[in-house]
């Protein structure tokens, strides 16, 4: 196995785009790890009358379920509004 030990020279602009990538992929990384954006959302608590149960929480899908992977594609196809 070859091992490049040398050095690779690129442009300022090159860095910077890549900067830019890498802050991208970040970000989409940290909006998937982050647990709460797993977390079904509580809209209303459930109901009581009596001890006796009349109306269930009422609970909305996760934010990564309405994403969808959009902010992935974003990331990956170098939109930078991938926020």
């Amino acid at each position: 196995m070859d091992l490049y030990t040398g050095r690779i020279t690129i442009s300022e602009s090159e860095y910077d785009d890549l900067l830019e990538e890498n802050q991208r992929y970040k970000q989409a990384l940290e909006f998937y790890a982050d647990r709460e954006n797993h977390e079904p959302t509580l809209i209303h608590e459930a109901e009581y009358e009596n001890g006796i149960l009349v109306s269930p929480p009422d609970m909305e899908p996760s934010v990564i379920y309405f994403d969808k992977g959009e902010k992935a594609r974003k990331a990956l196809k170098g939109d930078h509004n991938a926020n």
